[in-house]
């Protein structure tokens, strides 16, 4: 993965002096246990190998060393870990050398980080910790968009094994957790002109639900333009019956999970974060490789009838879901912007359809855009996880 500046690159056993430096610099360590170095046989033994396990077979998660592409000089890491307690979550890190600091190398490293967890590794929040008192860590939290969550206290017996002080030298104050969540992350990073939303002000449900129709028609008649000006798949680069195929399938699950939703039932996911990421890849792969064996139309015609059927059965959930931060109110605006993303990453951002020759304010003819009606029905107001924000 690369920045503008910046390299993230899996660790070696030749970094053993990079890390050495790194953690024997007391104003590194001052947060994070008073200042002491960690020992190089602590390095050896422990640390180094625990980077170089830490990454999954593919995606974002693991330990990457940062390096500078203009001089390739060792910077320091940054990190994503998922939560072994709580699936669809991750933990950011990140730690520099000193001279790098105040040059907003940390926020760029961590961005990328970021971006890579709610795209493509399949997670639905993240956090990251400080100490309260570490003002230059929770500005990169902040200008991150990440907010203020909780704060607490570390054990000792944490303490002890994870910043090799004593167990009995613990803090006077606390940590503190920032997080962010994808749908979040979608609606505040900054975005191409494709991507402004004039969703600023809370949506009722039936304008929620129309919003999520015209988002989908939207995608569909930009993959049909790209898909006449010769826009195909290039590599790992998704071209139009990759984006509708990958979008209708997602929503052709989204039937089968909805109902569990609507009767109070939260469909199961799995408890580990891994297998999360390892599942929505093959789900993924399956999905893609529809496109070989179907027409862009039959796609497009498959996705047109699965997301209605998601916007027909989210007509009869509970009005009183669908207001800001309910689950299925946030769901549905990820599924919007989730199309929009596809649009500016797939076929604007890269320079292959030109946003100036193409019109995107009206992507069908007057009318065609379906008309979703809204009716309320009871529930018992229990939700859960109904369709991937991949």
């Amino acid at each position: 993965m690369e920045t503008e500046r910046l390299g993230l690159r899996r660790f070696t056993p030749d970094d053993v002096d990079n890390l050495v430096a790194l953690d024997g610099d007391p104003e590194v360590m001052r947060y994070l246990n008073g200042g002491e170095p960690t020992p190089r046989a602590a390095i050896e033994r422990d640390i180094l190998p625990g980077f170089m396990r830490s990454y999954a077979a593919d995606g974002p998660f693991g330990v990457w060393a940062l390096v500078e592409r203009a001089s390739g000089a060792f910077l320091g890491w940054v990190s994503l870990r998922p939560d072994s307690e709580r699936s669809g979550e991750a933990t950011l890190g990140y730690r520099l050398r000193r001279f790098t600091w105040g040059q907003g190398y940390a926020t760029e490293a961590a961005r990328a980080l970021l971006g890579a967890a709610f795209r493509d590794g399949g997670v639905q929040r993240v956090t990251a910790t400080t100490y309260q008192d570490n003002a230059a860590s929770r500005r990169v939290m902040e200008k991150l968009g990440m907010r203020l969550a909780r704060a607490f206290r570390y054990t000792a017996g944490h303490l002890a094994s994870n910043t090799y002080v004593a167990a009995g030298e613990l803090w006077d104050g606390d940590e503190v957790e920032y997080a962010i969540t994808r749908v979040r992350w979608v609606r505040e990073r900054p975005r191409s002109a494709t991507m402004e939303s004039t969703m600023t002000e809370t949506m009722t449900k039936d304008e929620l639900l129309r919003q999520f129709a015209a988002e989908y028609e939207r995608l569909i008649a930009v993959a049909a333009l790209a898909s006449q000006r010769g826009v195909t798949r290039e590599g790992e680069l998704w071209g139009p019956r990759e984006v509708v195929a990958h979008l209708a399938g997602w929503e052709v699950m989204a039937n089968v999970r909805i109902p569990a939703i609507v009767a109070g039932i939260p469909p199961a996911e799995f408890a580990n974060p891994r297998q999360d990421t390892m599942m929505n890849n093959a789900i993924n792969t399956a999905f893609v490789a529809m496109a070989g064996e179907q027409s862009l139309e039959m796609l497009s015609a498959t996705l047109r009838r699965a997301y209605l059927r998601s916007a027909d059965i989210l007509r009869d959930v509970d009005e009183r879901l669908f207001q800001p931060d309910e689950y299925v109110y946030e769901r549905t605006l990820g599924a919007i912007w989730h199309c929009r993303e596809h649009i500016d990453a797939s076929f604007l951002n890269d320079g292959r359809l030109p946003l100036a020759t193409m019109d995107l304010t009206h992507p069908r003819e007057p009318g065609c855009v379906p008309h979703v009606h809204t009716h309320s029905r009871a529930t018992n107001g229990r939700t859960g996880s109904w369709v991937s924000s991949r």
